[in-house]
């Protein structure tokens, strides 16, 4: 990889694009070589979220600036693939002006259904690349590329790990603010009575009243 990348420099290069920067043999020392030997030579990888790409065997806490991709939101999703633009909102907003806010949005579009359609397909970036393939099957192909093979490199793991979730005594609690109980549109408010700013976000309503907030609305914040 550091030949590559000299390779790259001696005839001009400023930019080199890693893949999958884990898969490679001895890749942390091999950074390293590259960030010192060629200091202006910028250098983007990519690499499973499971990793810790601070662990490897040469320093890079030091050299490293992480980014993390998220999914996309139901707000981005809905540019994208549907072409309907929406200004991001903050959590206050949404706290404050959610009458207000969920009547705009839903002039002129039928909101529940779309969502529904997000929570299947949506959050996932590919999904407006495919051309008739379902997203189901390749995301399972792509969890079963890192059960079989990314986190194959990760020490003291193997596909026979379980998952173990504790239960929790309530949905969220956001900055130490908010209380938000998560639920269906029959979702009882008995959980959070008498708390103070706290909030049902219940699922399939259009429109919410007083501390209830239609789900899809937290679609929005980013």
């Amino acid at each position: 990889m550091f030949e590559l990348a000299s390779d790259w420099y001696k005839y001009g290069g400023k930019l080199l694009l890693i893949d999958e920067v884990h898969k490679y043999s001895n890749w942390s020392n091999e950074l390293k070589l590259i960030y010192d030997g060629h200091p202006d030579l910028t250098v983007m990888f990519t690499s499973s979220s499971a990793l810790d790409l601070y662990r490897g065997e040469a320093d890079l806490s030091r050299r490293l600036v992480t980014q993390t991709l998220h999914g996309l939101s139901f707000r981005e999703y809905l540019e994208l693939k549907h072409s309907r633009t929406f200004k991001p909102l903050s959590l206050s907003q949404i706290e404050n002006n959610h009458l207000r806010i969920t009547r705009d949005i839903t002039k002129g579009i039928n909101i529940l259904p779309l969502f529904k359609q997000y929570l299947r397909e949506g959050y996932f970036p590919f999904s407006g690349d495919i051309d008739g393939e379902p997203v189901v099957p390749r995301l399972l192909r792509i969890i079963n590329t890192v059960l079989e093979s990314d986190l194959s490199v990760v020490q003291g793991y193997n596909a026979g790990h379980q998952l173990h979730v504790s239960p929790k005594k309530r949905d969220f609690m956001v900055d130490d603010s908010w209380i938000f109980e998560v639920g269906g549109k029959n979702k009882k408010e008995t959980q959070i009575r008498d708390m103070k700013n706290a909030y049902l976000a219940k699922d399939d309503i259009e429109h919410g009243f007083a501390n209830v907030i239609p789900l899809w609305l937290f679609g929005f914040l980013y």
